[in-house]
């Protein structure tokens, strides 16, 4: 050590002493929900939480694979079956776990 240091030492505990104090002054901003909240009825529209999609030639059906990201809790996932020309959805299942992947049997 040597004498600059050690003339600036106070200096330095001060600063030290104060800069936890002044961070916590800072009031932190207010959660603001809507920026996270889905503008949308959640799961209504097949686009949230899509996973996976499957085409069915024989039924010319497209098929999602929709997990249900905001309650995780409830372990629900949903298929959703579109019609392959327009892509409005034909039906939604519930499923009973979450739906990660899709298989199609194509000999039936």
């Amino acid at each position: 050590m040597n004498i600059f240091t050690l003339s600036k030492a106070p200096l330095y505990l001060l600063i030290s002493l104060f800069l936890p104090t002044m961070a916590m002054a800072i009031d932190p901003p207010e959660r603001e929900l809507s920026r996270f909240a889905l503008k949308t009825n959640y799961l209504q529209s097949p686009d949230e939480g899509v996973y996976e999609l499957a085409f069915d030639n024989a039924s010319k059906k497209v098929f999602a694979a929709v997990t249900d990201r905001v309650n995780r809790e409830a372990n629900k996932g949903y298929l959703y079956s579109f019609n392959s020309d327009s892509l409005k959805v034909e039906n939604k299942y519930t499923m009973p776990y979450r739906a990660f992947s899709l298989a199609i049997n194509q000999d039936k």
